[in-house]
């Protein structure tokens, strides 16, 4: 690795802001804290992010994605499911043995790298974790969560997702609405991954904090609704909020099962940048969903290649801290300011 990208990324406050590490210790009792081994491909027995491997990758701040599994009895509430995974985060942290500190604050992050350990903040996807209770979104964020995803891959009682083959004209419920001003109240940002595109309009005009993306493709790479339009890359900047660098290649290239690379990952960035600004950039790997990740990005310990990578394509040293984690810890003090923290 080039010397200078080497200084530059470990000098750098690293961000993640859309992981799923707790998939691995609810459904598999994994120990965090030590060394496993990166799929080659999509294998859920192994994984992409522990301990070991997030300091070798240099990051120092990432997220801790809640997930509720979707149940079919009762396809409009994972709050049970997604509640459990909040119950496994203590067994996580143990496992760390202090390495790793949940921060509920943005203020946090810097302080708590500097003494040499790892930020870590809860986040949510999808309103089916919270079902038809506000006080189940409050727990969550009583409890630290920064963002909630608003939709995923099928409808909850709040917001339509993109995926669904009938979304055409559906966005915010009269009780998402509901939702959207108790996040404003509690400072929880809304993200718009997987948003239909009239939930993407309605969120708009109902948050009052920066608006995120956090793991997603341009649709100009590959046009499936999941993915985000120019002209929506646009508003989120205009908005002072964020798009997350996903590392996914089913959503960054064309073909059924693509195996991806690094280039890709910052072909996006360059696209972004070119369309908005680098202002407007974070990292969203979605490390540890049900996900493959690129052959020469294969896991969390691989995050000086993209340093390297930006560098190469002509971003300076400051847009590439910027895309780092500047970015997201510049917007994410902003939702607190904006909610009166």
């Amino acid at each position: 690795m080039n010397h200078d990208a080497e200084v530059l990324h470990r000098q750098s406050l690293v961000v993640d802001i859309h992981t799923h590490p707790l998939f691995n210790v609810m459904l598999f009792g994994k120990n965090l804290g030590v060394r496993h081994k990166p799929p080659w491909f999509w294998n859920p027995f192994r994984n992409h992010i522990d301990l070991p491997r997030l300091k070798e990758g240099g990051v120092k701040v990432f997220s801790i994605t809640l997930y509720g599994l979707w149940n079919p009895f009762r396809p409009m509430d994972a709050f049970p499911w997604t509640k459990r995974m909040l119950d496994a985060l203590p067994r996580f942290l143990r496992d760390c043995e202090g390495e790793i500190v949940l921060a509920r604050r943005a203020s946090e992050w810097r302080d708590i790298a500097g003494r040499g350990k790892i930020a870590a903040f809860l986040s949510v996807e999808s309103a089916r974790a919270i079902g038809p209770s506000l006080d189940n979104l409050r727990l969550f964020a009583h409890a630290g969560m920064r963002y909630l995803t608003v939709s995923h891959f099928v409808p909850n009682l709040a917001a339509c997702p993109a995926s669904w083959p009938w979304h055409h004209g559906k966005g915010l419920t009269g009780f998402g609405r509901e939702v959207l001003a108790e996040m404003n109240r509690l400072g929880v940002m809304a993200d718009l991954a997987h948003a239909s595109p009239k939930t993407f309009d309605d969120v708009l005009a109902a948050t009052t904090l920066p608006p995120l993306n956090t793991h997603v493709a341009p649709r100009d790479f590959k046009d499936i609704g999941r993915n985000i339009t120019n002209d929506q890359i646009r508003e989120i900047a205009r908005r002072g909020g964020l798009v997350g660098i996903i590392s996914y290649p089913a959503y960054l290239e064309k073909g059924l099962l693509p195996r991806g690379s690094l280039s890709t990952m910052l072909n996006m960035a360059e696209h972004v940048a070119g369309i908005a600004g680098p202002g407007v950039l974070c990292i969203g790997t979605d490390m540890d969903a049900p996900i493959w990740t690129p052959r020469d990005f294969r896991d969390v310990s691989y995050m000086p290649r993209l340093t390297e990578g930006l560098l190469q394509r002509g971003f300076t040293p400051d847009q590439v801290r910027g895309v780092l984690g500047e970015n997201a810890l510049r917007v994410f003090a902003r939702a607190e300011e904006l909610a009166g923290w």
